[in-house]
């Protein structure tokens, strides 16, 4: 059975893109306090607008397009975006990212029904996309071997790719060429929390003469305190750069968010609901997922519907269409997100579980899960969600394959009912029925009384798969005990598997895609032993 991917605690820790996607982030302006930025006036792009029907070209397009997104009149725009979208082979990687911002206006897909559809191999395209950064950095760092931005995007790649040794390589020569730039200082941190070294993106922030008086690195300071479970050191900068008023609320999305996360955790709710109030004035991606988060704590923290649409807000639409019951928006979203994140587990975790538990998509699920092997080979919740949705497509040997990888005695962080009950499916598919009921059994007396329904679930699909007298009797057992769960998530498995009984057929293949499962077979009973040793130690 797949492993639950609950909505876990959640920090604003810095976002990591490659450099062409950052063109327009307010962390990459100048700090209002030293420059003020000339108030755009409309009439400026009026009159380039009323020249525009005239005198159309590639040129005189992107110059409408700067001017309309610095001002922030994208609808005024449109006619000059079209004419570029027709001819993206002509544009440099700077145009074709202007003109991304510019159509998220009538540019924005609809999810609904989209992930069923998208036939797209996640694993295949990330990284592939990654070895083509990879590419375009080195041409980069050839040209100019100080080029900061083309060794974090060089890091970032290897990070994709599991190349952890280069990726430190990278961000280390990064830090030494610009040590006090915002963005690079930001980056590090958040490599440095990918990598599991929290003490030393702590240590780059508080080492830091500038942290201080930069909200976006303070931000990142107080979240990344929490992380290395040490006290922030800039709780006081923060209140008074806030205070200061000299900074607009763009600049503060951040740091008020990080600041209202920090005292919803001292217990201090009110101040809490007043940060995270301010921080969706001016929101980034970043803290819509965050106030989303913290929502489901606090439930009077309002979140207005446009927040949702705001670009690369994938991780916030994703939880959102969850807790709507939108499950194929849901996996849309989390396929997006897990292109925008492929370093991270969190995406690739969810998406394993929701191909399996609510979309019945197990090449989704697959995919997913080997995405985020690749930068995380350990993960024990990716190694099992992905034998289970081998098993279900009949690859039976690749999924024991995997599956034999997890190491035991389990982690705190996987549960030994989903072990077993893994166990129980893999025997089920290779026909060892008796065996496969056993191991059910133990998972459903291992697991607390909220996820023993979960478990009967699976069980009851197995045994529809083999067509089996008990199959009716399970079903309707496994729909009582979901009934006073109270969870979306196990009134979605009970509805497929009711779908799976009217339909009198399985979501997937029983017969085995493998031309050998004689070594999957001897593979088995030694999961199997090591299943039943971890139970009798922890049951006697």
């Amino acid at each position: 059975m797949s492993a639950v991917v609950e909505d876990k605690e959640r920090r604003i820790v810095p976002r990591w893109r490659f450099s062409r996607q950052l063109n327009f982030s307010p962390e990459f302006e100048c700090d209002p306090r030293i420059r003020q930025l000339t108030e755009l006036d409309p009439s400026f792009l009026d009159q380039k607008l009323v020249d525009w029907p005239e005198n159309q070209s590639v040129g005189k397009a992107i110059d409408i397009l700067g001017c309309g997104i610095g001002g922030g009149w994208l609808e005024k725009i449109q006619p000059a975006a079209e004419f570029l979208n027709h001819r993206k082979e002509f544009l440099t990687p700077q145009a074709v990212s202007l003109l991304k911002q510019a159509l998220t206006v009538t540019h924005k897909k609809s999810s609904e029904g989209i992930a069923r559809n998208n036939e797209l191999e996640l694993d295949t395209f990330m990284f592939e996309k990654a070895r083509s950064e990879l590419k375009i950095a080195r041409k980069k760092i050839q040209r100019d071997p100080r080029s900061t931005l083309a060794w974090l995007d060089l890091s970032r790649a290897h990070s994709i790719l599991g190349n952890l040794h280069k990726a430190t390589q990278a961000i280390e020569i990064a830090l030494s060429l610009t040590p006090n730039h915002r963005h690079t200082l930001r980056v590090a941190v958040r490599f440095f929390i990918h990598s599991g070294d929290y003490d030393r993106a702590h240590g780059l922030l508080v080492r830091n003469s500038r942290t201080k008086y930069d909200p976006w690195l303070v931000a990142a300071e107080i979240s990344t305190a929490a992380i290395a479970e040490r006290k922030p050191r800039c709780t006081r900068a923060a209140k008074s750069l806030i205070k200061s008023g000299q900074l607009p609320p763009k600049h503060l999305t951040e740091l008020q968010s990080a600041l209202g996360t920090l005292e919803y955790y001292s217990g201090s709710v009110r101040h809490a609901r007043k940060y995270l109030r301010e921080s969706l004035v001016a929101p980034n991606d970043n803290t819509v997922a965050q106030a989303r988060w913290i929502r489901t704590k606090l439930s009077d923290i309002l979140i207005d519907e446009q927040a949702f649409g705001l670009p690369l807000s994938y991780e916030a639409r994703c939880w959102h269409a969850l807790e709507m019951k939108r499950w194929q928006a849901a996996q849309f979203e989390c396929h997006n997100w897990l292109n925008d994140e492929p370093f991270s587990s969190r995406p690739t975790e969810l998406g394993s579980f929701i191909g399996i538990s609510l979309t019945t998509d197990n090449r989704f699920s697959e995919a997913s899960a080997k995405a985020g092997l690749r930068a995380d080979p350990a993960n024990p919740t990716l190694r099992n969600n992905l034998a289970v949705a081998l098993g279900y497509q009949g690859k039976l040997e690749e999924a024991i394959e995997h599956f034999s990888k997890i190491v035991v005695p389990l982690p705190d962080n996987f549960s030994e009912y989903v072990y077993l009950a893994t166990t129980g499916l893999l025997n089920f598919r290779l026909g060892f029925i008796d065996v496969g009921r056993e191991f059910y059994e133990m998972a459903e007396r291992t697991a607390s009384p909220a996820q023993k329904g979960r478990v009967a679930v699976y069980r009851a699909r197995e045994e529809i798969n083999i067509g089996s007298k008990l199959a009716a009797e399970h079903v309707e057992r496994a729909s009582r005990l979901n009934q006073c769960t109270n969870s979306k998530f196990s009134e979605r498995l009970v509805e497929l598997l009711e779908q799976q009984t009217q339909e009198a057929q399985i979501p997937c293949s029983i017969t085995s895609a493998d031309s050998n499962i004689e070594k999957a077979h001897r593979q088995l009973i030694e999961i199997s032993k090591k299943s039943r040793v971890l139970y009798s130690r922890t049951n006697l």
